[in-house]
């Protein structure tokens, strides 16, 4: 399921077109329709009215790193 200490370096994009058109969404909006919950709490907000972004991401699985 989980894939620790794998890179991958070419990672396949989501059509670009796909993302403009869900981009007026809203990330949370399209998150959820997705049939997923909990990406934002409620009371996140932009940090100024009208701000949106768009665009593909990649996430990462990490262990935490210590200090010391």
């Amino acid at each position: 399921m989980y894939q620790l200490g794998i890179v991958k370096r070419n990672i396949q994009r989501a059509d670009r077109a796909a993302v403009d058109q869900l981009a007026h969404f809203g990330s949370a909006t399209v998150h959820e329709a997705m049939g997923r919950v909990g990406l934002m709490k409620p009371y996140l907000r932009p940090i100024y009215p009208g701000a949106h972004v768009a665009g593909t991401a990649v996430t990462v699985l990490l262990h935490p790193v210590t200090t010391g």
